[in-house]
């Protein structure tokens, strides 16, 4: 992750892998100090930008690895890391490791305590380095790294979909609520029904041989087509003209 790092910076042209494997390896550093370590360096990144082109690469990763060690362990502890082992493990002399350790102190103004929350937000970012890394990879993802890579999507767009929604729903009730006072409307209108005396005026105005009735509806129908069947045909009833 570390060599992904410099290489995404324009200044390293070359971050050596195997002196930062040997390092760890040698040293043990666990997962806390390599974390506080890459903010150290990004810190250094953002806050002045000539001082981390100056460094060299692998040397700005042992000096982070040293400060980080410190901050996290005090001396005399099990864990605590001297910097003759740690000239022993990069090669470099004890003084060399000594001046180092001053110089990124000197850049980073002496401020190397974490707060909590950019601890967690560099613990969610490695996750997500590591959630996308083995997508790369296998081509595939779990249920663990989908829920990794989306958190920070959730978080970042939920506002907007949240106004989106709000929008979606004013729209559809105002487009119900215009649905509704149309279909009350229609059914408020009055409606015109021929009287009785409509039809028999009609039907006495036509010839009665042109009449059929259906008595199964009780209605006169004027000039049916011949495929429909009629209850009976008018010829056989009495005269219906007025």
């Amino acid at each position: 992750m570390m060599v992904d790092y410099f290489d995404r910076s324009e200044t390293f042209e070359y971050f050596d892998e195997d002196f930062a494997s040997a390092i760890s390896f040698d040293q043990s550093i666990d997962p806390c100090t390599f974390l506080i370590a890459m903010i150290y360096i990004d810190r250094l990144k953002h806050s002045k930008q000539k001082s981390f082109k100056d460094f060299n690469p692998s040397e700005l990763y042992l000096s982070a690895l040293i400060l980080a060690s410190k901050f996290l362990e005090d001396p005399g502890s099990d864990e605590f890391v001297w910097n003759d082992e740690w000239a022993t493990s990069s090669g470099f002399s004890l003084g060399k490791v000594n001046e180092l350790e001053l110089k990124l102190l000197t850049d980073l103004d002496w401020n190397i305590l974490v707060p909590e929350n950019v601890f967690a937000d560099a613990c969610q970012a490695v996750e997500r380095w590591v959630a996308t890394d083995l997508f790369q990879s296998y081509g595939f993802l779990t249920y663990n790294e989908v829920d990794i890579l989306t958190t920070g999507l959730y978080s970042q767009y939920m506002p907007v979909l949240k106004q989106f929604v709000c929008y979606m729903l004013v729209l559809i009730s105002t487009y119900l609520s215009v649905i509704l006072c149309a279909i009350l409307s229609s059914a408020n209108a009055p409606v015109h029904h021929p009287h009785i005396s409509d039809i028999m005026i009609n039907i006495s105005n036509s010839t009665s041989t042109d009449v059929y009735i259906d008595r199964s509806v009780q209605l006169f129908i004027k000039n049916s087509p011949t495929p429909i069947v009629f209850d009976s045909y008018l010829s056989s009833l009495p005269p219906l003209i007025v």
